[in-house]
């Protein structure tokens, strides 16, 4: 296999690996502390555009092939399913985030 597709798969694995990761932390603080997740969404957000890009550099890389590879499209296929379900669950934290930022808010005014 072409080192080109090997090293584009390599930064695509990192990319969600590190959004797993930071998927997991966020999902731990807000159990216990709201502190530190807008910064820790702005990352994932970061690292979602970033494998949004990897992807799209996948599918030109296959694109550019002259014979078309079934292998090479499973796999992309495997990481846009993967990024969809990265997408989808952040969005769902990010409701649970809003939801319970709202509620810190309204037992603030009603506590003064």
């Amino acid at each position: 296999m072409n080192t080109s597709w090997d090293s584009i798969r390599k930064e695509t694995r990192m990319v969600e690996l590190a959004i797993d990761n930071q998927i997991s932390k966020i999902t731990s603080l807000m159990a216990t502390d709201l502190s530190g997740t807008d910064s820790l969404a702005q990352e994932i957000i970061s690292n979602l555009s970033n494998l949004n890009n990897q992807i799209a550099k996948m599918n030109q890389y296959i694109e550019s092939l002259p014979v078309e590879n079934t292998i090479l499209l499973k796999t992309l296929q495997r990481h846009k399913d993967g990024a969809f379900n990265y997408e989808k669950e952040f969005r769902r934290i990010q409701d649970v985030l809003r939801q319970k930022k709202e509620e810190q808010e309204l037992l603030k005014s009603y506590n003064k």
